[in-house]
């Protein structure tokens, strides 16, 4: 019988690491990794948001109004994805504060709570139970100050584009400003790159890596 306690405290314990590893791993991919990579919390999120706001924009008659309502999907998608990534640690780290310490699934939540949020209320009282406390708060942080960190280098690269997409969303001005904008691209300086995204097996790149990338423009025929 305590052997196969045992048994069962390692195999929590285990479930619980590799699933804050995939969380930890999904934000690596997502706001560090300088290229796109396809990560099964991103998907998973974001096609589970699209759905809602697809499922509420099927009632709407207008292009504007079904405009406005997809307009808040991009942020809802990235809060709901940090979302899922603490509640995915917080998980594990129930698990893994339930295998070392032996104590009920109630005392390991408010652990698990306590330590990712950094409130410090729960009280721990041996060592390997702390070193969870203090890397589950190591992370929980690491994450908030990621996501503040890229919030701005994505408005900066939107409010950087908008201009040319919302002249290209207006049909009676694009065929009189189409010669302009070619004109405007080749005749853009030239300049060595600082900074080049890598693409990945699919040829795509991340957001990440694009948005601080400062393209090599070279000539071509003019008009």
């Amino acid at each position: 019988m305590i052997i196969l306690l045992l048994l069962v405290r390692i195999m929590v314990f285990a479930l619980g690491a590799y699933l804050v590893f995939r969380a930890c791993l999904s934000a690596l991919r997502t706001f560090v990794l300088p290229r796109s990579a396809p990560d099964r919390f991103n998907r998973t999120t974001f096609i589970v948001v699209r759905q809602l706001f697809e499922w509420r924009s099927k009632r709407l008659q207008t292009y504007d109004e079904r405009d406005r309502a997809m307009e808040l999907y991009a942020p809802v998608a990235l809060i709901a994805l940090l979302v899922v990534w603490l509640f995915s640690i917080n998980l594990g780290y129930i698990a893994m504060d339930w295998a070392i310490d032996a104590q009920s699934w109630y005392v390991a939540f408010k652990i698990s709570g306590s330590s990712l949020l950094t409130l410090g209320f729960a009280l721990v009282d041996n060592f390997p139970t702390a070193v969870l406390v203090f890397s589950e708060a190591t992370i929980g942080l690491i994450l908030i100050a990621l996501l503040i960190a890229y919030l701005p280098t994505i408005y900066a690269a939107f409010s950087s584009a908008s201009p040319t997409i919302l002249t290209l969303l207006q049909p009676t001005r694009l065929a009189s400003r189409g010669r302009s904008l070619r004109l405007r691209w080749t005749k853009w300086p030239r300049r060595p790159c600082l900074s080049k995204p890598t693409a990945s097996r699919r040829g795509a790149i991340s957001w990440a890596g694009a948005s601080t990338t400062i393209p090599c423009y070279s000539p071509s025929p003019s008009l």
